[in-house]
């Protein structure tokens, strides 16, 4: 939805870009580039809280159950590797919403 907005906010930018030689594919990295920071904050907190907190937060959910002490061994390459495949498949997802660029044309723009 983010990215869908950003297209439509600034077609006119990304329609001079391409005039000036840009290719549809370096537009879309661009694009998807410029959240990556965000992405991997996001990612570097989930996964550092989640490491730390696993244990108490399933006790809290199993406690109902009667189970009171769980004692889950979290290993961090694991956790490391979820966070990789989260970031990648979020990179994915930028560039699969900001292939709606495609249909943007400096001769679009000028007729319209």
């Amino acid at each position: 939805m983010v990215i869908k907005t950003t297209l439509l906010k600034r077609k006119r930018d990304f329609g001079i870009l391409k005039a000036t030689g840009y290719t549809t594919l370096q537009l879309m990295n661009q694009i998807a580039l410029g959240y990556v920071p965000i992405m991997l904050a996001g990612v570097f907190i989930g996964g550092a809280l989640g490491s730390l907190y696993t244990n108490s937060v399933l006790t809290l959910l199993l406690s109902g159950a009667g189970i009171h002490n769980v004692q889950f061994t979290i290993k961090l390459s694991l956790i490391a590797s979820l966070c990789i495949g989260m970031v990648v498949l979020a990179y994915a997802v930028s560039m699969t919403a900001a292939y709606r660029m495609k249909n943007i044309t400096p001769h679009g723009l000028i007729t319209e």
